[in-house]
């Protein structure tokens, strides 16, 4: 996760003691050259400000690069090392994670210059009963946040989706789209058919009846076909009468 941090934040223990003597004694922070004034933050290359939007960042890397490409002075090699450091800007500061890490590598230069004001404190009031000294505050602070910010993290079924490329997201839009479309041909189609099986079976039916009331008038004199009918009539609805 801190693969892009200094050699000072890659402990597995994180211990708290050695961790801050070790950024007092040697002042080894990926920082350090933040605070000497000799290199910009990868914000400050980009021209934005730390609370900036995916979008913002994508709009600056395009237009600083057009600016800074080389081939405009291809005899300049400062636009080379610019171009180089807005690549570098763009490829931390456009992922989640690695932005996220990266911020907190900025915030080790408040906390470290925390440490350095209250280093004679700190030794002068530190005993071996384990109370912490009030100038560690920052640190602990700090440490926190960063066990904070290993909780938030990208599920890794997106991860894999940043890993494919634009062709095999374009077909599997394609695919997703193609079999959207089938599903309402076949709704179309199987709207047309039922209605017109419901009607064909209606008509049968109909016919089927109109048939045999020919064949019974044929058979029977009128009197019995009177009396065929009201004995059907009384069985499909057996609480009328035949006369209401």
């Amino acid at each position: 996760m801190y693969s892009h941090l200094c050699s000072c934040m890659k402990t597995n223990t994180f211990n708290s003691k050695s961790a801050f003597f070790l950024f007092n004694r040697t002042g080894l922070c990926c920082n350090q050259r933040y605070s000497s004034g000799q290199d910009h933050t990868h914000y400050e290359i980009l021209e934005l400000e730390r609370n900036c939007s995916p979008k913002e960042i994508r709009s600056a890397f395009i237009r600083l690069s057009k600016q800074f490409h080389p081939d405009k002075n291809p005899s300049n090699p400062a636009l080379h090392d610019k171009f180089v450091k807005l690549n570098e800007a763009y490829s931390i500061l456009n992922d989640m994670d690695r932005r996220r890490n990266y911020d907190a590598s900025l915030n080790l230069q408040t906390v470290r210059q925390n440490m350095f004001v209250h280093k004679t404190r700190a030794r002068s009031s530190y005993s071996d009963s384990g109370e912490r000294p009030e100038n560690w505050k920052d640190y602990y602070d700090f440490a926190a946040q960063m066990k904070r910010n290993e909780s938030i993290h990208v599920p890794k079924f997106l991860h894999k989706f940043e890993t494919l490329s634009k062709a095999t997201l374009v077909m599997l839009l394609i695919g997703v789209a193609t079999g959207a479309l089938g599903l309402q041909i076949l709704a179309v189609q199987y709207s047309k058919t039922f209605p017109r099986n419901v009607v064909n079976s209606r008509e049968m039916e109909i016919s089927q009846n109109l048939m045999n009331a020919r064949n019974d008038a044929k058979k029977y004199d009128l009197q019995e076909n009177i009396d065929r009918f009201a004995k059907r009539y009384q069985e499909s609805y057996p609480y009328r009468r035949p006369d209401s």
